[in-house]
Parts: C-alpha cells; structure tokens; sequence
C-alpha cells in the first residue's frame, strides 16, 4: 500500500521473496491475493504484484451490467456508445 501512495508502482514476487523467506513471502502473497487487496500479473515471464484501492472499486448496477454484455461495441466509436447508453437510461461516469 505505501509504494502505491508513493506512486512507486508494482513491486515483483521476487522482490518480495528477496526480503523475507520464501515460505513466508508466498504465504503472505497468497493471503493478500485471496482478501483482495493485491492482483498477481505475469508479465515477460515475471510475477508482479499490484495493490487494490479500495477507493476506486466501483459499485456497477446489475441492469447496466446485463445491458452491456447485451450489446457489441465492436466498431463502435465512443460517442456512438455514450448514445446507445444514454437511450437506455444509463448515465457515464
């Protein structure tokens, strides 16, 4: 959390496992990624770790959520979906 309000960035599996003992490092990954608070990425072969701001999940209502997967945007251009949204009573953020 602190390189996150740093605006460090992500910090690697590695980096982890080079500060504390590898058992100990994959527990506490594991734990994190189960409650939620850090996302794994693999990138180029590398495991990166990612924090979770609680402050930016955003509640979606359920009708907006079956509306989307109830449309293609595939060659759509924004202002197209920002219409086709607006006709169904949706609003964007």
């Amino acid at each position: 959390k602190s390189r996150h309000e740093k605006c460090e960035g992500a910090v690697t599996v590695d980096d982890v496992r080079d500060t504390i003992p590898r058992p100990t490092a994959d527990k506490i990954i594991e734990n994190l990624i189960k409650d939620g608070q850090v996302v794994k990425v693999t990138s180029n072969k590398k495991e990166i770790l990612f924090y979770t701001d609680p402050a930016y999940k955003l509640k979606v209502h359920p009708d907006f959520t079956e509306s989307w997967r109830k449309i293609s945007v595939e060659g759509l251009d924004d202002k197209k979906i920002w219409e086709f949204l607006d006709k169904q009573g949706h609003y964007g953020l």
